[in-house]
């Protein structure tokens, strides 16, 4: 998942921990962006939509709470985190009432920090998943699949999958019951190791991969690497397939 995350305080040293805490989350391309006030948060906003925003309630010029207000003008899904040295319930109750998601106080150790981010992250996906689901009769909604079926094309590409968000695509292309069937194919190049053969047995595999699955109605997404395909399939009505089931595919794969 693509986000902007956008860094918000007057104290250039308390940005740079910040920033490096947030970089070390895990499994989302971040876009991390730092204003040193409210009114360079509200810039960076409009040049682009910001996903999540870390304010630090007081800053000189337009604090915390007005750019907050602001931002959520400019970006109505933003998710907003008040970073603050004062614990004080004039702040809370007006947080609160601004809608914003949490409440850090400084100093934060970096644990704080990321689970507060991932909490977040957490919401902003579901967020998007029902907003996708939401659209599912209107004509957004082969978009927001491709968009999806391509950050899930992006996890099989690092050897990862998140099982939420598999769960969450074969669930919008219509999937209630069904059981998942993970593969790594290495074909061979028939004694050829030049980067031209590799690539046209890849692209064979791939091509008889699809045709078979397709034709067995499995709903499959497949990546491809330099030298292996990365597959996830969906099998339909929830039956675990048995190793003589899947066999005849894996040998015409061979074949």
């Amino acid at each position: 998942m693509s986000l902007r995350i956008l860094i918000a305080d007057d104290e250039e040293l308390e940005r740079r921990a910040l920033r490096s805490m947030l970089a070390t989350l895990e499994g989302h391309e971040l876009e991390l962006l730092e204003a040193a006030n409210g009114r360079q948060a509200i810039q960076q906003a409009r040049s682009a939509a910001i996903d999540l925003a870390f304010l630090d309630i007081r800053m000189p010029g337009m604090d915390g709470l007005k750019a907050a207000h602001e931002l959520k003008k400019l970006c109505p899904d933003i998710h907003v985190v008040f970073v603050t040295a004062f614990d004080h319930f004039d702040y809370a109750r007006e947080a609160l009432r601004l809608g914003v998601d949490e409440y850090l106080v400084k100093p934060a150790s970096a644990s704080e920090v990321l689970q507060t981010a991932r909490r977040a992250l957490e919401r902003i996906e579901r967020n998007r998943l029902a907003s996708a689901a939401g659209a599912r009769n209107g004509r957004d909604v082969d978009h927001a699949l491709k968009l999806l079926e391509g950050e899930l094309r992006a996890d099989l590409g690092s050897s990862g999958m998140d099982a939420e968000r598999l769960r969450s695509f074969f669930s919008l292309k219509g999937l209630e019951r069904y059981e998942v069937l993970a593969l790594i194919l290495r074909p061979s190049a028939g004694g050829k190791q030049d980067a031209s053969a590799r690539k046209l047995a890849l692209k064979r595999v791939r091509e008889l991969t699809e045709r078979l699955f397709s034709a067995a109605g499995w709903l499959t997404i497949i990546e491809e690497a330099d030298t292996e395909l990365c597959c996830a399939s969906a099998l339909p009505n929830a039956v675990s397939p048995s190793p003589l089931a899947i066999k005849p595919f894996l040998d015409r794969l061979a074949g």
